[in-house]
């Protein structure tokens, strides 16, 4: 299967005294630009990057990688200065790691369009790393998903834009297919202009993990369910849950405040559940309340069945 990748990264790609920028296995590159152009795989970073031009990767049709990318940030910086791109744009199939742990992907000027931090139009699986201070005039300030995005690890954190701060699943007639499933990692402290200040979740969405909290929103300040098919399955939540149309079924997560929450939550518990108190130590100081499965109380014990009496086998002694 042709796969295409684009990632709008720096063009500036050059370190401090032109060090390599990347490795792919035991060869380095100076320039994300030239790792890309080998046969996908392992793409690890060496030093910070930051520029403003686009770098076009694409499968061998056109000229590039056919194999899947894993980029592992490795605890570098990637940073856009480019207003009219996103620091990156997958067209491909491409997994975002960071092995060594503080790796970034940030902007130092916000955006003009959607897609603040990574535009995705492919296969994108987020795994690692923080995306940071990604803002936008668009929507999507942390992501922009248009077609499959799995998020996994690392986190999204104060990015800002009109819907869906943390991640906007949607985008009209282009993202029909968007579909986002959430199994780990954080958003945190992003801010939407409009709706959904964690996520903005059109078309299919599934959260079984990670965490949204201290996000803000004129409406689901940490969910906004605007259309399609969703359901949450896990995860922790603080700040409200705001439902307008679609298909909607809970049946786990823990929750701050289930009246802050609104009605979206006590709405769309599946049948067969309720929310009670969480009585888990090490969450429950701040959520307080779970969604948990109706515990059917046991039959009583049954007394044992009556055993038939037995009748005596004697004999009728007649004296004359």
């Amino acid at each position: 299967m042709l796969r295409l990748l684009c990632l709008v990264l720096a063009a500036c790609a050059l370190s401090a005294g032109g060090a390599p920028v990347a490795a792919v296995g035991n060869r380095t590159f100076d320039t994300i630009a030239d790792a890309l152009k080998e046969d996908g795989g392992l793409i690890v970073l060496l030093s910070d990057v930051s520029g403003s031009l686009p770098v076009n990767v694409k499968t061998a049709f056109w000229g590039g990688p056919e194999n899947p990318v894993t980029l592992d940030l490795a605890g570098h910086t990637i940073t856009g200065t480019d207003a009219s791109k996103p620091v990156i744009e997958n067209n491909g199939d491409l997994t975002i790691i960071d092995s060594v742990g503080g790796g970034r992907i940030t902007r130092s000027v916000a955006a003009t369009d959607s897609g603040g931090g990574i535009k995705n139009y492919g296969t994108l699986a987020f795994a690692g790393g923080m995306i940071t201070g990604c803002d936008t005039a668009g929507d999507g300030g942390g992501i922009m998903n248009y077609a499959t995005l799995v998020f996994s690890g690392g986190s999204i954190v104060d990015c800002n834009s009109r819907y869906g701060a943390g991640i906007s699943n949607s985008g009209g007639v282009n993202s029909k297919n968007a579909d986002l499933t959430m199994t780990g990692g954080t958003i945190k402290g992003c801010v939407a202009r409009a709706d959904g200040g964690g996520i903005y979740a059109c078309y299919t969405t599934r959260i079984s993990g990670g965490e949204i909290c201290d996000c803000i929103a004129s409406s689901g300040g940490a969910i906004k369910i605007e259309l399609g098919t969703h359901s949450i399955l896990g995860g922790r939540f603080s700040g409200s849950i705001a439902f307008n149309r679609g298909t909607f079924n809970l049946t786990g997560g823990l929750y701050d405040d289930v009246a802050a929450q609104g009605t979206a939550v006590t709405r769309h518990i599946s049948k067969g559940y309720e929310i009670v108190a969480n009585d888990d130590p090490q969450t429950a100081s701040s959520y307080g309340w779970k969604i948990a499965k109706i515990e059917t109380p046991p039959d009583p014990p049954q007394p044992p069945p009556e055993q038939p009496e037995e009748k005596g086998h004697g004999f009728l002694l007649i004296l004359r």
